[in-house]
Parts: structure tokens; sequence; C-alpha cells
């Protein structure tokens, strides 16, 4: 897969994610334990912000954390 259909999965499975928080924060998500909506998007939003700052800062040295 190139980079361009992999961009378009990302963007479409964005904003199918982002159509969610429209909705109760509060709801579980039923195959992350005892999770609720709102932990999902601060655990997704924050693996984000990571890959932002990973990606414009140029660094490829950056381990998972």
């Amino acid at each position: 897969m190139t980079s361009l259909p992999r961009l378009q999965l990302l963007r479409q499975e964005s904003a199918a994610f982002s159509a969610c928080l429209g909705h109760d924060l509060g709801a579980s998500v039923p195959h992350c334990g005892e999770w609720t909506l709102r932990d999902l998007a601060e655990h997704t939003g924050r693996g984000n912000r990571w890959a932002a700052a990973a990606i414009t800062g140029k660094r490829g040295d950056q381990g998972c954390r």
C-alpha cells in the first residue's frame, strides 16, 4: 500500500471516530475493558499528539512510551 491510500484511510477512520464524539462520552467501549468513550478519545488524542510531534520535529528516534 502506498502512502496515499493509507492517508485516505486515516482520514476516513478519523472522521468516523470524530463523529462518535458528538454522542455520550460516558458510554462504555465494549472491547476496551472499563474504558468510556472519553477515555478512548483522550488516549487516542495523546497518541496523535505524540505522532504529530515526532513528524513535525522530524524525529525518527522516538520510541513508544
